[in-house]
């Protein structure tokens, strides 16, 4: 992998949370606009058209950044067609489409607005209600794709976004600003079975644990099969199950390194059944040695197949994990040692159903 490749996908991060994040104050301060939230006529106003302009301006640049940087990226290894063809790509084509047409639709905006003074203003207006399109399928789309949703900040990030549009919607929709129409309670009701409905699927789909498997139809994280490398053959899930009931699995590995903010520990092991383990920490080089910021484990029969997974949370001395896979919830325990030679042994034990972390001396 080229060593720019980090490079990419922290741009690539980094421009679709920033476009995000200014395309929601944007939609905020349209919002505000509308009912009228200006400064006092002495001071500047900073609520204004021009700022609000601005913003979608900004946002619609680290749009540029964020796909430019996942285009190039060679992990994710897009095509041309999987970046600008909704339902084309080898990624989660489902949540790469809502982002596709997001960039339309905003693209479309964008020309409204330069077409005003020939379509007119009722026109434009309508038009400008797409808005809350491109930022409802934003939103969708990095929740589905985000290789950070699962993070406590990313959800704080898009839960504030959503709680601030939605209560300026329902402002807007039930308390409109003087002399700028009526009341719509039936728009308002409309918005909350939106944003109801939508949390719901969020809560069902992207913040489920084992996401990653899920959403990209057993194609793990989305790197392609290696050119001339063969497909593995199907693996029939029905008949593996992950193993339960006992200490299992204890292996030295060698950790891969490659990226200096990821340790990735891939464990064969035999137990009642053959599999093997991915061990992803996320973490950045500290003048102690090495500082964890979270983690992910992935079990399954080969590397192709990893069919339960979830994050790894640390609790005391032990990793804690709550997967998901086609045998239902587990609760997945795990103790790494150092063994000398930069090698790392692993142990896990597995419980089948959920567990609250408690009792951690049992591994």
């Amino acid at each position: 992998m080229p060593w720019w490749s980090n490079v990419s996908w922290d741009v690539a991060r980094a421009g679709g949370l920033t476009a995000y994040t200014l395309l929601t104050v944007a939609v905020g301060l349209g919002l505000a606009l509308s009912l009228r939230w200006q400064s006092p006529g002495r001071w500047p106003r900073l609520l204004n058209d021009d700022l609000h302009q601005r913003l979608l301006l900004w946002a619609a640049t680290f749009v540029a950044i964020h796909v430019a940087a996942v285009w190039i990226d060679p992990f994710t290894a897009f095509r041309a067609g999987e970046v600008w063809v909704p339902g084309l790509s080898h990624y989660r084509p489902l949540w790469m489409a809502f982002g596709i047409v997001a960039l339309y639709l905003g693209v479309a905006l964008a020309m409204s607005a330069w077409l005003r003074p020939k379509i007119g203003w009722n026109w434009w207006r309508r038009l400008h209600y797409l808005t809350f399109v491109v930022w409802g399928l934003a939103t969708a789309h990095g929740l589905g794709t985000g290789s950070d949703s699962a993070t406590g900040w990313a959800r704080a990030l898009y839960l504030s976004a959503t709680a601030v549009v939605l209560t300026l919607s329902l402002l807007r929709w039930l308390k409109p600003a003087a002399g700028r129409g009526r009341a719509r309670p039936g728009w308002a009701a409309l918005t909350v079975a939106l944003a109801a409905l939508g949390i719901y699927a969020a809560w069902r789909g992207p913040l489920q644990p084992g996401w990653n498997q899920i959403a990209n139809g057993g194609h793990g994280n989305g790197a392609r099969v290696a050119a001339g490398q063969k497909t593995p053959a199907p693996v029939t899930t029905t008949a593996w199950s992950l193993p339960t009931g006992t200490a299992i699995w204890t292996s030295a590995v060698a950790p891969d390194t490659s990226n200096p903010n990821q340790v990735v520990l891939t464990l064969p092991f035999h137990a009642t059944v053959n599999g093997v383990v991915e061990i992803t920490l996320l973490g950045s080089p500290s003048p102690e040695g090495w500082t964890v910021r979270q983690g992910e484990l992935a079990i399954g029969p080969d590397a192709s197949h990893l069919l339960y997974q979830g994050p790894l949370v640390l609790r005391g001395r032990t990793w804690w994990a709550p997967v998901q896979g086609p045998g239902g919830p587990t609760t997945v325990r795990l103790r790494l040692v150092a063994t000398g030679s930069g090698q790392v042994a692993a142990q896990l034990y597995a419980v089948a159903g959920s567990s609250t972390g408690e009792g951690d001396d049992v591994l």
